[in-house]
């Protein structure tokens, strides 16, 4: 027995606790990467939608102050087409009151020095459409008897009528107007009645024109500025008379 023991070599204890602290300890270091590579994962990811929905709010805002412009460029821009057309119909409006008004001055004037040349143009006329009528009566005042005569001869000469031309007087016909008759029809010049109905046209189309809106805060507005130009015409009118 004693034998046995001298020759068996002593047997060393294993160190349990040694051994699987050190795995342990290797496993947790293992698993605190593995977390911090998920935190820093997660933080990642995070910080991407965070400026992904930072990215896309801040879009919206500006496509919303864009809209927001753009609708206010529009409606300024409806504003100014509005008064610049209301201006252009103001506009017209004080150049047919002003035309009418330069006319009613310069007519007068021209006719005074031509006295004849409407009148044998309307005389011409009835000539060419009337050259199968036998009869054709020509009324004016009395002070163009006798220049108007030797006039319609050569018109009748140079024209294709062949029938009967009857110059007479009318007390009621001013020195611009004339009346032809035929049996079938006939045809008038009378200035005072053209005159009305100019000034009737040039009125009607003014009241339509101040009836449109117009701006007030560019100066002067559009429809006291046409109101003077009648009213200007109006006198201008009357001192003619």
């Amino acid at each position: 027995m004693e034998l046995i023991e001298e020759h068996v070599a002593p047997v060393k204890k294993f160190a349990f606790e040694t051994a699987f602290g050190d795995e342990a300890q290797a496993q947790e270091e293992a698993q605190r990467r593995a977390l911090e590579q998920r935190i820093a994962e997660a933080r990642e990811a995070g910080q991407r939608e965070g400026f992904a929905a930072g990215r896309t709010q801040a879009l919206e805002e500006i496509e919303a102050r864009i809209s927001a412009t753009l609708e206010r460029i529009a409606a300024s821009c409806d504003r100014l087409f509005a008064e610049r057309a209301a201006l252009e119909q103001a506009f017209e409006a004080q150049t047919a009151v002003l035309a009418h008004a330069i006319a009613g001055k310069l007519a007068p004037a021209l006719m005074a020095a031509h006295p004849l040349a409407e009148i044998e143009a309307l005389v011409s006329e009835c000539l060419d459409a009337c050259r199968r009528e036998p009869r054709l009566v020509v009324r004016v005042c009395e002070a163009l008897l006798d220049p108007l005569g030797e006039r319609i001869e050569r018109l009748k000469a140079g024209s294709s009528f062949v029938g009967e031309i009857v110059l007479l007087s009318d007390p009621a016909l001013g020195p611009n107007d004339c009346r032809v008759e035929w049996p079938d029809g006939g045809a008038e010049r009378d200035m005072a009645s053209l005159e009305r109905a100019i000034a009737d046209a040039v009125g009607r189309y003014v009241t339509t024109s101040d009836e449109q809106d117009a701006p007030t805060d560019a100066g002067t507005d559009p429809t006291t500025a046409t109101a003077s130009v009648a009213t200007s015409a109006d006198e201008q009118g009357a001192h003619h008379g």
